[in-house]
């Protein structure tokens, strides 16, 4: 399967260890969005999120801004508002991301994409409105990782993408996908207009409100939670016992890389064959229910 190319690289970027000395957090700052600083980029000034970085710095080399402050709110009195712009050599996305990503030259900058967390949230809850182009989609996505004996460990990931229009203010509940037992030391954090930043659709639009994470034992139970999925490991076939109805699949790498998608034949999941021996996170999600589940790929 084609993987995103822009995914592809904030995955690399979320898999680099950083030097950032900051004290470890549990929740997400300013997540109501209410407070605006300005900021000073090469001599341009921009806006963004008090707590968050955006691609507005991006206005010194003659983009326009792409995130911006808006009255439109659910919660209080402001939001934030991401929108795919066209700029003078290529389109850009409204970017949301818990640390700066782009360097004094305008490229990603490897060195700065992570901040301290050391939380085991349940969930990502917030309110949004979705205003994706044809063909584009709206995403929310945050990693957890843990550096372990040399290597930065994945803990576990939430990931949303709406590709339909939602006029009206709707909440969002998305859960945290852990492959892990450990806490998290680290957590990246993005929200973009476009699925594809490398070649976002001009006009994609997302709203975000009163955006935090869910630690109470409250989150939705999914009825769908004690299916039974074998063989586990699998080669080719994976059958899935007690599923009400058939479902859309969606297979992820446990980096959170989108690998396979497609709808169960009769209960069924076919072609594991194409991918990779290895760890996988299946998501099976219909009309009634939604779960996630850990499987093997054995060839």
């Amino acid at each position: 399967m084609k993987t995103n190319n822009f995914y592809t690289l904030v995955f690399l970027l979320l898999g680099v260890l950083l030097t950032n000395k900051s004290i470890g957090q549990a929740q997400l700052p300013n997540f109501g969005f209410e407070n605006w600083e300005t900021k000073t980029f090469n001599g341009t000034n921009y806006q963004d999120p008090q707590g968050w970085y955006t691609l507005n710095l991006l206005k010194a080399f003659g983009f326009e801004e792409s995130t911006f402050e808006t009255s439109n709110a659910k919660v209080g009195s402001k939001a934030v508002m991401l929108e795919s712009m066209l700029g003078p050599t290529t389109s850009i996305p409204g970017l949301l991301t818990a640390q700066n990503i782009i360097g004094i030259n305008g490229l990603p900058d490897i060195e700065k994409n992570r901040v301290a967390f050391n939380g085991r949230p349940n969930s990502i809850l917030f309110w949004y409105q979705a205003f994706p182009e044809p063909k584009d989609a709206n995403i929310v996505f945050m990693l957890l990782t843990k550096w372990v004996d040399g290597n930065r460990d994945t803990i576990g990931f939430a990931n949303f993408e709406m590709d339909s229009i939602v006029s009206s203010y709707t909440e969002a509940n998305v859960p945290f996908v852990y492959v892990s037992d450990l806490t998290p030391d680290s957590m990246s954090f993005i929200a973009s207009s476009s699925r594809d930043g490398f070649s976002p659709i001009a006009g994609s639009l997302l709203m975000l409100d009163d955006l935090k994470l869910t630690y109470s034992n409250s989150v939705r139970e999914h009825s769908q939670s004690q299916l039974t999925l074998f063989p586990n490991p699998c080669i080719e076939t994976l059958h899935i016992n007690g599923l009400i109805e058939e479902a859309n699949f969606t297979i992820y790498e446990l980096t959170g890389n989108l690998v396979k998608e497609g709808v169960t034949v009769a209960s069924k999941v076919y072609g594991l064959n194409q991918l990779a021996s290895g760890n996988y996170i299946l998501k099976l999600s219909s009309k009634q229910s939604c779960s996630f589940h850990r499987i093997v790929i054995n060839k």
